[in-house]
């Protein structure tokens, strides 16, 4: 994105931040389930994106293969419970799609594509072992599984 005409990129903690700029696009990736207050966050994007601009929501999807799998093997007890390695990552719950769709709603953004993003089977730890053609093809079978990828990217845009 640096090298893009037209571009700025930025870094920063967007709750709380509001210089008066709005932008065409602002994303976020793999934080909404590292906040207290998703609903604060996605307020706060909702604030620092132009009427019509696009925010860009990933998170881990709670209905995800590895998670139904975990259930099934005994690992976890509902696809909604928090996993000793989320814990110990900081995580403090799970959004699914649904519920970005909803916290969007809830801050004046609507839902207008989601992409499912990697048919994930194992653990990460095991991914890296697989051929590279095998990921590529996890990455392309997400889209016939749209509700059981990995993660959820959401893209949401601002109205009125």
């Amino acid at each position: 994105a640096r090298a893009l005409p037209g571009v700025e990129l930025r870094r920063d903690e967007i709750v709380g931040y509001d210089d008066g700029s709005r932008y065409d696009h602002v994303v976020i990736t793999s934080v909404l389930h590292e906040v207290p207050d998703p609903r604060g966050l996605m307020a706060a994007c909702a604030r620092s994106v132009r009427t019509g601009g696009l925010v860009h929501v990933s998170a881990p999807n709670p209905h995800s293969l590895h998670r139904l799998l975990a259930v099934r093997m005994g690992l976890i007890d509902e696809l909604g419970e928090l996993s000793a390695t989320s814990r110990d990552l900081g995580h403090v719950g799970h959004v699914d799609r649904a519920g970005i769709e909803e916290l969007g709603r809830s801050v004046g953004l609507e839902a207008v594509d989601h992409h499912p993003i990697m048919f994930k089977p194992f653990p990460n730890a095991d991914l890296a072992r697989l051929e590279p053609d095998l990921i590529r093809a996890l990455a392309e079978v997400a889209e016939v599984f749209p509700d059981h990828g990995a993660m959820n990217l959401v893209v949401l845009r601002r109205v009125g």
